[in-house]
Parts: C-alpha cells; sequence; structure tokens
C-alpha cells in the first residue's frame, strides 16, 4: 500500500505532466494557426499576385493561371475545412497577432520555447518567422516581429544561426526564370 507521503508525490508530477502536455498542446496550436494565417496571406491577399508569378511565372500565361487558380482553389478548401477560412481577414490577423502574442509571452526573454535546447515548436515558430517576415515583409506578421515581438525575431535569429550558417547565402541566389 502507497503511503500518502508518495500518493501526494505521484499526485504533483502528474500535475506537472499535465501542465506541460498541456503547454505543449497551446504552442502546438498557436504555432499550427498562425502557419495557416500564413498560407492565407499568401494566397489569397494583394501578395498572391507575386506570389503567383514567383511560383509559375515561368510558364505561358493561360497555363500559369489555370494552376494557379488549381492551387489557390485547394488551399481555400484546405483553410475552409479547418474553420481558419470561415473568418474574415481582419479576425484572421487578429486571432493570428493574439496567438503570436501568446507564443512571444511564452517565449519570454529564454533562448527557446522549452528553455536552452531547442524543440520541435522551435523548428515550427522558425519556419513561420522566417517565411512571413523575411519572406513577406510587408505582411502584418513581419510588421508585428519588427514592433511588439522583438524576442520571435531574435529566437528566429538564433535558430538561424545555429542551423543554417549559410542561409544568407543560398537565399541570395537568384532562381532563372527562362
Amino acid at each position: 500500500m502507497l503511503s500518502s507521503q508518495n500518493s501526494i508525490v505521484s499526485h504533483r508530477s502528474w500535475l506537472i505532466l499535465c501542465t506541460r502536455q498541456r503547454f505543449i498542446n497551446q504552442v502546438y496550436l498557436c504555432v499550427c494557426f498562425i502557419h495557416r494565417s500564413l498560407a492565407y496571406y499568401r494566397w489569397f491577399t494583394d501578395f498572391a499576385v507575386g506570389m503567383r508569378e514567383k511560383l509559375f511565372g515561368h510558364l505561358f500565361p493561360p497555363l500559369k493561371y489555370l494552376i494557379f487558380y488549381m492551387v489557390q482553389r485547394k488551399v481555400g478548401k484546405d483553410l475552409w475545412n479547418h474553420g481558419i477560412g470561415r473568418h474574415t481577414e481582419q479576425e484572421l490577423f487578429k486571432i493570428a497577432e493574439r496567438d503570436l502574442l501568446a507564443v512571444s509571452e511564452i517565449l519570454g526573454p529564454k533562448k527557446f520555447v522549452f528553455g536552452d535546447k531547442p524543440c520541435l515548436a522551435d523548428a515550427g515558430l522558425f519556419a513561420f518567422i522566417a517565411g512571413s517576415a523575411w519572406d513577406c515583409p510587408e505582411s502584418p506578421f513581419a510588421e508585428l516581429t519588427k514592433t511588439k515581438l522583438k524576442n520571435l525575431e531574435k529566437h528566429a535569429q538564433r535558430m538561424k544561426e545555429l542551423y543554417y550558417p549559410d542561409w544568407d547565402k543560398i537565399t541570395a541566389k537568384k532562381y532563372k526564370t527562362e
């Protein structure tokens, strides 16, 4: 039979694990939502025209418009089915801002989301910052990371230096559109 002391310790361990799991789950949900909001920005705002040219500009005109339409339609269905596509653009960006603020608060002054070592949440966060703030510098996400969420920008820089020391060299290459 377990003593009451052991059951208290066991209960505390379970609460700590449960809290940590909820924390991990919250970070995951935030990162998933902000990635989908980035997909919306890339395919359904004014940025989409540049995206079309960047991805399909090398194709002859009828084909590039057709392929872009098909991809845009697929992304739209995915966003709708996920539930994000049912919000207005303003609501979507407001929810994404709220989630980014939450992730920023969770990150705080730490080097990485869960301490001194990077984890999967750090990789997802880095992918979002690189894809939104760096690839789409005029996006609302880039504006947030430059003003309110500077710790997310610093986090992305740390991840870049740690895992992609040749990032600038690789991204500076120009792709031929011929």
